[in-house]
């Protein structure tokens, strides 16, 4: 593993960073400030709302064109609220909820309150437009959200609702693309905070000609927060749920052809390995790696031609042997796009996708899968009217799985999309969007074999469809979008928690799912120094058999954040979560052992702090300095206590640490 390879460097500079981060803030302690350092919002509202989005249509198009409903998150709200990683940030996002299980920590968002247990199944995630999916079960995604470098983004775009048209399987609740900066600049980030974390992230960047070389690194170790619970079993312990996260990404862009590479691992303390929660505590390791060559060409003025080969590969481990996977994922992708005439788009493609894996925790057995998929795409785009737009497409989804016992199934399915985005004034624009999205079976959910979650080899896809409607005011201050959706899942896959019933489980099909709901998001810039930002969100949800909020996620959101900078050298940035009562676990199974306190509704405050040190600016050796302050979860100062989403064995299990401070170094070379 790479941690183990790293250990001894590791070790050197865990002892060396605390002494050496205390040296340089007394040192820059006693420096002057003074005033000619650029603010973080180096940019207007105005011009942020003019910064164009690609995830929607695989191409350049402003934001309220985008055929999707869909939310940007710029690098400069970034660095005013602070995070410590992709958890923190899409926390601030309306309708979003990042969760995390007993033995899958921070491994998964709730988008709309359609989540599919603790695995991060319905969403999909992109690195640049590239699918970031283990060929396990397409939702382990601790990894990603736990080390990808946050220095690196340039902005997130997140699509609220299915868009499986163009990416296919998992992206039936929403699309989260990490866009990062086309050039690095060379940086080095110091750290220290509550339970014994240490930080170093570091950022390079080359370019020379049509070279463009750019490098970010990733490490974090944390004695971790204390996590007390009674168990099943009525044993009451605590462990310091300790980790070591470690992640690396690179690109490479040389004319037409470009490389990205990012790798990561995640070393854990777990309470258990399997879906019943109890005591000893253990260890969980995952490692990813995905690398992305990518080869772009201009056919004409028109069209462009794209083909990219994406790798994917997830491998963990826990000590007890539990659930140890090993999975490769293959995407070959070919696709174009261009004008049709002056008032039409088309962008079209094709795919080819393979995963195979073995289930490396069963001895006896020697549980592994292959699958196959084929698929093809379009989106076309029309100006009906010079108000009017019309966007159609379909995904054609063709699969072949085989598992260890030769058990060989197919299926094929087909998805479409009906768009309409209307200008309705020169501030009002509306769009009327219904959208279907299927997430095909994994291996994992097919043939696993571990002592407490089997596979079902006669698993279906699930489909989804989504009618949505958004309604959009913008000025050059301001932005107000409200929004109103209904989904329907047919067919929904996930695991078979029947309550009472001892493990193993399994998966299945569990018919419908109904999600209804609404979103109330605003940004506003009261002035170049302070800016607004809130949302509100709601939900309510039911299965095939009426049983109401059975996804036991919160039917209320609300999301403030206020960001003033003083005189460009302090800025600060304070950042609510609201989050209604989640559902109680008893009113889902009569055998709940009610044994651990359930915070219930609570808010969720940061607070981000930044100092500018523009007197070390002027020495040729720094260009840029600053040091932050980051406070999470200000008002809690106690561990929050939740219901677990997989699980309804027990009321409430430890989801969240309580306050904690972060305070880092940043210098810009």
């Amino acid at each position: 593993m790479i941690i183990q390879k790293l250990k001894p460097f590791l070790h050197m500079l865990r002892r060396s960073l605390s002494i050496s981060l205390v040296a340089m803030l007394n040192t820059f302690a006693s420096m002057p400030y003074a005033l000619a350092v650029e603010s973080i919002w180096d940019m207007s509202l105005q011009q942020l709302m003019q910064i164009e989005v690609v995830t929607a249509s695989k191409s350049a198009e402003q934001q309220n064109n985008a055929p999707a409903n869909i939310t940007v998150i710029s690098k400069q709200e970034i660095q005013a609220f602070g995070a410590n990683n992709l958890h923190d940030i899409l926390r601030r996002v309306s309708g979003l909820n990042p969760l995390s299980g007993s033995v899958l920590r921070d491994n998964f968002v709730s988008i709309r309150g359609q989540h599919s247990s603790s695995i991060d199944r319905r969403t999909l995630l992109l690195i640049d437009g590239r699918p970031f999916r283990d060929g396990n079960t397409g939702g382990l995604n601790t990894t990603i959200y736990r080390t990808f470098p946050i220095q690196s983004i340039e902005r997130i775009e997140v699509i609220k609702g299915p868009g499986s048209i163009l990416y296919g399987s998992n992206a039936t609740s929403g699309v989260i693309n990490i866009i990062t900066k086309p050039t690095q600049k060379n940086s080095l980030k110091l750290g220290a905070g509550s339970f014994a974390t240490q930080l170093l992230e570091g950022a390079y960047g080359y370019q020379q000609g049509d070279l463009n070389l750019s490098a970010n690194l990733k490490w974090l170790d944390s004695n971790g927060w204390d996590y007390t619970t009674t168990d099943q079993n009525d044993i009451r312990d605590s462990v310091n749920y300790a980790h070591r996260d470690f992640g690396g990404r690179f690109a490479l862009n040389y004319k037409n052809f470009n490389l990205s590479y990012f790798i990561s691992q995640v070393d854990e303390v777990i309470i258990s390995s399997g879906f019943v929660q109890h005591w000893p505590a253990t260890t969980y390791d995952k490692h990813h790696q995905m690398l992305d060559l990518g080869y772009e060409q201009a056919i004409n003025q028109d069209w462009q031609l794209a083909t990219h080969l994406t790798l994917n590969h997830h491998k963990r481990h826990t000590a007890d042997g539990g659930i140890d996977i090993d999975g490769h994922n293959t995407l070959l992708e070919v696709s174009t796009t261009g004008q049709l005439n002056s008032s039409s788009q088309l962008t079209a493609g094709a795919t080819y996708h393979r995963l195979k894996g073995d289930d490396l925790g069963n001895p006896n057995l020697s549980a592994f899968w292959d699958l196959k998929w084929w698929s093809a795409y379009y989106q076309l785009t029309s100006a009906i009217t010079q108000d009017l737009t019309l966007t159609l497409g379909q995904h054609y989804n063709d699969i072949a799985n085989m598992t260890h016992a030769n058990q060989v199934s197919r299926d094929s399915d087909f998805s479409s999309k009906l768009a309409l985005n209307w200008h309705l004034h020169t501030d009002w624009h509306l769009k009327l969007l219904w959208t279907e999205a299927f997430r095909s079976p994994y291996g994992a959910e097919l043939a696993l074999q571990s002592p407490t979650l089997v596979g079902n080899p006669n698993l279906k896809p699930e489909k989804v469809t989504t009618a949505e409607m958004q309604l959009i005011y913008q000025l050059h201050n301001l932005r107000v979008a409200a929004a109103w959706f209904n989904t329907e899942y047919e067919d929904a896959l996930g695991p078979e928690l029947t309550p009472g019933s001892p493990p193993p489980f399994s998966f299945s099909n569990k018919a419908a799912l109904k999600v209804d709901g609404g979103e109330l998001e605003m940004s506003y810039e009261a002035s170049k120094q302070t800016y607004y930002t809130g949302s509100w969100s709601y939900q309510s949800n039911q299965d095939h058999r009426g049983i109401a909020q059975i996804q036991k996620t919160p039917k209320h959101m609300i999301k403030i954040g206020i960001h003033h900078s003083y005189n460009d050298t302090l800025s600060l940035g304070l950042f609510n979560t609201w989050l209604s009562a989640q559902p109680k676990a008893e009113q889902f199974n009569p055998n709940t052992r009610v044994i651990n306190n359930n915070t219930g509704a609570y808010h969720h405050l940061t607070l981000k702090a930044n100092w500018q040190l523009s007197s070390l600016t002027t020495s040729q050796r720094f260009n840029s300095a600053d040091i932050s302050l980051f406070i999470d979860n200000l008002l809690q100062a106690n561990t929050v206590y939740q219901p677990d989403i997989a699980n309804t064995r027990i009321n409430a299990l430890p989801q969240r640490a309580g306050r904690s401070l972060y305070l880092n170094l940043q210098l810009g070379f």
